[in-house]
């Protein structure tokens, strides 16, 4: 069997069972949603737009990285209080955009509360040849999120030409974490090089490529480091592995195939990169040991 031929036939064997065990996969917290939701009606948007703070309109484009915006993604706790940089893309009524943005931020803050990841891997092995595929599903209490939606306090937003971006805050969530991290020489924090220790917390940093949208690379990296973090939990996981083998007369194959559950609490991100000229985005987050992890 040619070898192409031999790796596409193997890997559409991966792709399979990541989407059947998307379909087939049990689960035990059908209370907590798989994504995040959007406005259904306009009286809501008006009740809860009034009380926000006008954007800062942006001409052109906001480079987060550079000095006057960077202290948008760096989200460690100010005064011990908990902060999120919640976004959306560019929408028909951009008046309506901040609404998008506070319920990105409870959807944030209720994954501090509980967070549920759901980890799909597979990994294909034929002789010298290597293959890795990685599904990551989070989610969250949605009547959490909606409690929320009253609470939360807009503390910045800006408005640029592609979206909307505030920093807001639970005023009632305390989160104690002893860390600051700045940028250096113009250049990026060090973090995203070297995982930072954090007495008290378990610490990882998700890396990941562009999306179409920023909301959405972002989305990702924080996914990706909710997802390390899990692996550093060895309590409340249920995993399953499956091994398939595939032997011919001129090749041999071995997949794995490993699906995880946990839930997380405490999960919260203090900060946020790009790098590669945005085409690479990080997300350092932490979640407290010893409450239930």
């Amino acid at each position: 069997m040619d070898r192409t031929v031999q790796r596409m036939f193997f890997f559409s064997i991966l792709i399979v069972i990541l989407v059947v065990s998307c379909k087939t996969t049990e689960t035990d917290h059908s209370e907590i949603a798989a994504q995040s939701f959007a406005p259904t009606d306009h009286s809501d948007t008006h009740t809860l737009k009034s009380t926000y703070p006008n954007p800062v309109e942006i001409s052109g484009i906001i480079k987060f990285t550079d000095p006057q915006y960077r202290y948008l993604w760096n989200t460690v706790p100010q005064d011990g209080k908990l902060v999120v940089f919640a976004s959306t893309p560019r929408r028909e009524f951009r008046k309506e955009e901040i609404l998008y943005c506070v319920k990105d931020a409870a959807r944030q803050i209720a994954l501090f509360y509980a967070a549920k990841v759901e980890t799909k891997q597979a990994v294909e092995s034929t002789g010298k040849d290597f293959g890795y595929l990685e599904s990551v599903k989070s989610g969250f209490d949605k009547n959490v999120a909606d409690k929320e939606l009253s609470k939360i306090k807009v503390l910045k937003h800006f408005r640029d030409a592609e979206g909307t971006y505030i920093l807001a805050e639970d005023p009632d969530i305390s989160v104690p974490v002893d860390f600051s991290w700045s940028v250096k020489n113009g250049t990026s924090p060090e973090w995203i090089i070297n995982v930072p220790s954090i007495p008290g917390y378990l610490v990882s940093v998700g890396v990941v490529q562009r999306s179409r949208y920023l909301t959405s690379s972002l989305k990702k990296a924080d996914d990706q480091a909710l997802a390390n973090l899990s692996r550093q939990i060895s309590i409340n996981v249920k995993s399953k592995r499956t091994d398939v083998e595939v032997e011919n007369s001129t090749a041999y194959a071995q997949t794995h195939y490993e699906v995880s559950s946990t839930i997380l609490k405490g999960f919260y991100v203090l900060g946020r990169w790009s790098e590669d000229h945005g085409n690479t985005f990080f997300t350092l987050a932490v979640c407290k040991q010893g409450i239930g992890n």
